[in-house]
C-alpha cells in the first residue's frame, strides 16, 4: 500500500543539486526526470494518477500563489515604515505572483521587481 502522506518531489534532470537536495533533505522522494519542465509535470501528472495521489503544481495554481501571498503578509509585518520595492526571485512565477497580489491589496504604493537568473528565464518567454 502507498502511503499517501509520502512526498515525492519531480525535477527536471537540470535542477540545480542544491535545489534537488533540499527537497531530498525535508523527506520527499526526489526523481529527476526530463530536460524541461513541461516534460517533468507530464511525468509527475501521469504518475499521480497511476499511483492515487495527489498533484499539486509548484507554481501556476490559485491556490499556491494564494499561500506565496503570506510571504507578502511577513515582509509587511516586520517592515510597517515605508517600503520602496520588494525584489523577488523570479522561477515559475507564483512567488512573484503572491506577493505582488498581496501587496497590490494591503500596500498599492509598493513596487514589485522579479529577480531572473539565466536558468530561469520565464519572464523573456512571455
Amino acid at each position: 500500500m502507498i502511503d499517501p502522506l509520502k512526498l515525492g518531489g519531480f525535477l527536471t534532470c537540470g535542477a540545480v543539486k542544491m535545489q534537488w537536495q533540499s527537497v531530498k533533505r525535508l523527506g520527499a522522494t526526489v526523481v529527476l526526470v526530463g530536460d524541461a519542465y513541461d516534460e517533468t509535470q507530464a511525468y509527475a501528472k501521469q504518475r499521480s494518477i497511476d499511483e492515487g495521489r495527489v498533484f499539486v503544481p509548484p507554481f501556476d495554481n490559485t491556490e499556491v500563489i494564494a499561500g506565496q501571498g503570506t510571504v507578502g503578509m511577513e515582509i509587511v509585518r516586520q517592515h510597517p515604515g515605508p517600503l520602496h520595492a520588494v525584489f523577488v526571485p523570479v522561477g515559475g512565477g507564483g512567488l512573484i505572483a503572491g506577493i505582488a497580489a498581496y501587496m497590490k491589496q494591503v500596500r498599492p504604493e509598493v513596487g514589485n521587481l522579479g529577480l531572473l537568473t539565466n536558468m530561469f528565464d520565464i519572464l523573456t518567454q512571455v
